[in-house]
């Protein structure tokens, strides 16, 4: 949403300015071509190093398996 937009829902400059500018989501990877999409989504590095110990051990052809972090911007710029 656009400052202007949470403006014209009652939102003060000070509430707005508060808001997250940019949440980060981590996944794993491995290194064949079947495993290159991040998957296994969730907002804990930790939880996803566990993850990607678990998938070295339950899938070894498809990886090594290593955690990524993708960033999604939560403000639209005009």
């Amino acid at each position: 949403m656009t400052t202007l937009t949470l403006q014209e829902v009652g939102m003060t400059d000070a509430e707005i300015a508060a808001l997250p500018k940019r949440k980060t989501w981590y996944g794993i990877v491995g290194t064949s071509d079947g495993a290159l999409v991040p998957w296994k989504l969730t907002d804990s590095a930790e939880v996803a190093k566990a993850q990607a110990v678990v998938a070295n051990d339950a899938y070894p052809l498809q990886g090594p398996w290593s955690v990524v972090a993708l960033v999604e911007n939560l403000r639209v710029t005009p």
